[in-house]
């Protein structure tokens, strides 16, 4: 069965950054008929906030890769502030 372009709906603020590269908001389950197209091997998050379990078992069930780049806020507090 063929597809239909518009179900193909691309994470807000998705744009290519370089080739094969690209950024998005948040990721959400309407957006994984668009990620499917991409064949993504990792997608690196750089928020504190861990994807949804839904879109954990998305990254785990398509082979991708999640990395959560940034710290914990509370270890970007210098320990002089505390």
């Amino acid at each position: 069965m063929q597809q239909n372009i518009s179900t193909f709906c691309p994470p807000t603020l998705f744009a290519t950054v370089e080739s094969q590269i690209f950024r998005s908001a948040p990721i959400y389950p309407i957006n994984f008929e668009f990620l499917k197209l991409l064949k993504l091997n990792t997608v690196v998050c750089l928020t504190e906030e861990t994807p949804t379990r839904v879109v954990q078992a998305f990254f785990s069930q398509h082979n991708i890769n999640f990395v959560l780049s940034l710290p914990h806020r509370s270890s970007l507090i210098p320990p002089c502030w505390s």
